[in-house]
């Protein structure tokens, strides 16, 4: 995660702690003591694992930048580059109209790399 992204939050309370959550099927939990069963809690996400976020799906490139599918929604998202060479690495998008996180790049899964094929490039 990208530190740029970290939001601070200023909470007051009288007890905290730091647990990782359990998956689900469709959500994951956190399992809390009982006796603070009615009370209201707060839940921060301090660490957002990109490994775990879908691929969007790659639909067309032009001049005003590549237009991808949010794999939640199946909105189009045009997304222009931001600077030379934008693609070369992974990055995480947030689709604006369902508010989810997918991640794009340049050798999304369903492409085979090279260099994780064993294939070593010509000179």
């Amino acid at each position: 995660m990208k530190t740029e992204s970290l939001i601070q939050f200023s909470l007051f309370g009288s007890e905290m702690l730091k647990k990782t959550a359990s998956p689900g099927k469709s959500s994951a939990s956190v399992y809390l003591p009982a006796d603070w069963a009615g009370d209201e809690v707060a839940v921060i996400r301090l660490v957002e694992s990109e490994k775990k976020l879908p691929w969007g799906v790659f639909l067309s490139e032009n001049e005003q930048g590549q237009m991808w599918r949010c794999p939640f929604c199946l909105s189009g998202i045009l997304i222009e580059p931001i600077r030379e060479g934008a693609w070369q690495l992974d990055e995480t998008i947030l689709c604006g109209d369902c508010n989810s996180s997918f991640r794009i790049g340049s050798a999304p899964r369903w492409m085979a790399r090279e260099d994780e094929m064993g294939i070593e490039g010509s000179e």
